[in-house]
């Protein structure tokens, strides 16, 4: 069993010498919707589709526009520049993890090296951020959260209010309680939570383009791709520095290890999504699997769940116990 994506394949005399102006155009237009509609991380996949069929040249042209467009669209919907331009600097900040990552998957790089170099730089960008921040000024950080927060529950009370059956007093006490100095603790776990969202957004998008364009990256179906064996380490480095900041009642370990948790079970995770694809295509229910899968994401610990999967996988290869010669189609 292969466990990486196959070296790229390109079909032979997939474009003509015309700049594909209507494929662009489609592309940006689907790009902005995809964007704007919930819940907002499908963009991907129509960028990669045209890079794959027409070339880099055209999906950076559809990638311009709809970076364009949706910078308008941001303008007349904040009213102010300073949240045009947070927004517009999000979306950038994901466009580059994608475009890094499309590049090295159609240039035939493995799903870990490009799936890697998309989303730790940006984990480690934000982590030396914020702990240089909470290092040099941390009541400045904590009154600066507090007031986001703040301005977040103001929000949040007002449409409440507008709301049938609004219980003020439970309701301010209880948001109250959310503005403790523990909460903090969102801000130094942001790192792990940008990676699993970056990791779930890849995942899902090369998911539905290989679905879509299943030669995209390789013949290799996602189904069988595993965790690399080094990778696992990571979480162990994780749970130990988890276990030490628990012990000794410092809070930079505990930070620390509970960052790396996060992205080491976001990991096995897409491994556990690998094995229930495979059991899915196996059993022919590959659709109801999907659907099954919306279903579970909403369950309190099914994501664990779905880890732990991934990482009983890594340790007793499930699908090579369960291999057939017809699972080659599974997706």
């Amino acid at each position: 069993m292969k466990s990486e994506l196959e070296p790229v394949r390109k079909p032979e005399g997939r474009a003509s010498s015309a700049f594909p102006w209507r494929a662009v155009v489609l592309s940006a237009l689907l790009t902005v919707i995809l964007v704007l509609l919930p819940p907002g991380f499908l963009w991907l996949f129509p960028l990669l589709l045209l890079a794959w069929r027409e070339g880099g040249l055209a999906a950076w042209s559809a990638a311009a526009g709809a970076w364009l467009l949706i910078g308008v669209l941001m303008g007349l919907g904040a009213g102010s520049l300073v949240g045009t331009l947070s927004g517009l600097g999000l979306v950038s900040l994901f466009g580059l993890a994608g475009a890094l990552f499309g590049t090295l998957a159609i240039r035939g790089r493995s799903l870990a090296l490009a799936g890697g170099a998309a989303v730790l730089p940006l984990v480690l960008f934000s982590a030396v951020i914020i702990a240089s921040a909470m290092i040099t000024d941390p009541a400045g950080v904590a009154a600066a959260w507090e007031q986001i927060i703040a301005s977040a529950r103001a929000e949040f009370l007002a449409q409440l209010q507008a709301s049938a059956g609004f219980d003020e007093t439970l309701q301010v006490d209880g948001i109250r309680q959310f503005l403790t100095k523990q909460h903090l603790w969102i801000l130094y776990l942001f790192p792990g939570s940008l990676g699993l969202v970056l990791l779930v957004m890849l995942w899902t998008n090369l998911w539905v383009v290989k679905s879509l364009e299943p030669a995209f990256a390789g013949e290799a179906p996602l189904s069988q791709w595993r965790t690399p064996e080094a990778w696992f380490w990571g979480l162990i480095g994780g749970l130990a520095m988890t276990l030490a900041g628990l012990l000794g009642d410092a809070s930079w370990p505990l930070a620390i290890g509970i960052n790396l948790l996060m992205l080491g079970g976001g990991i096995y995770f897409l491994s556990g999504l690998a094995v229930m694809s495979f059991v899915g295509a196996r059993w022919g229910t590959a659709l109801w699997l999907l659907l099954g899968l919306v279903v579970v994401f909403t369950m309190p610990g099914s994501l664990m769940g779905i880890a732990l999967l991934g990482v009983v996988d890594f340790w007793l290869d499930l699908r090579k116990r369960w291999i057939r010669d017809d699972d080659s189609s599974a997706l």
